[in-house]
């Protein structure tokens, strides 16, 4: 069983297991089996293996999401483009009936000033 001592060695120098390691060389000082430190280094290795594919996977549908929230803040922009069209207009019509709207009351006060005046 490796210490606590070995165990950090090992996740730090993880990526030198030559025969140079500093940490086999501290490993064979702590009187510890060459065949351990394989042993933990493959298993750490599977475990980061793992971890790195979950990063990628979860990056990858990152980017897909992303792809699909720009595609839907297009097509949202070009919605409100769109409505604020629509609302220009109706801005615009509402203001042609307001006044043709005073138009005619103007029409209808001048008539019924006439048919005061002939009474």
């Amino acid at each position: 069983m490796l210490d606590s001592r070995c165990v950090v060695r090992i996740d730090f120098n993880i990526a030198y297991q030559t025969r140079s390691c500093p940490v086999l060389s501290g490993l064979r000082r702590c009187g510890r089996a060459h065949n351990q430190v394989n042993f933990m280094s493959l298993e750490m290795l599977e475990k980061l293996e793992s971890k790195v594919q979950s990063a990628v996977d979860t990056i990858s549908l990152l980017q897909m999401e992303i792809e699909e929230l720009k595609e839907k803040n297009e097509t949202l922009a070009m919605e409100a483009q769109e409505l604020r069209s629509g609302r220009e207009e109706l801005v615009q019509d509402n203001e042609k009936l307001r006044n043709d709207h005073n138009a005619w009351q103007e029409r209808v006060r001048n008539l019924l000033g006439k048919m005061d005046s002939v009474e």
